[in-house]
């Protein structure tokens, strides 16, 4: 998943995977694109893959089998 500026097309924010300690997952949608709010939070599923959400060791997180949410960071200027 990738975001970009729509005005100059910067980069906003990349999330690349879902798996980093396990495998096999992907990202879907079911032949949409993830859903997006107001406040650009993106929404999105990922499938097919191992699975560990174990949030008391980082290291360990596995999210192949989930529903995300990706919320902007805000930067003060």
């Amino acid at each position: 998943m990738m975001a970009y500026n729509a005005t100059n097309l910067t980069n906003r924010w990349v999330f690349i995977n879902a798996t980093p300690n396990g495998g096999l997952g992907g990202f879907w949608d079911g032949g949409g694109g993830p859903s997006v709010d107001a406040r650009a939070t993106s929404y999105f599923e990922t499938g097919n893959g191992t699975f560990n959400g174990d949030l008391i060791s980082p290291r360990q997180i596995i999210y192949a089998m989930s529903v995300l949410k990706l919320a902007r960071r805000m930067e003060s200027n």
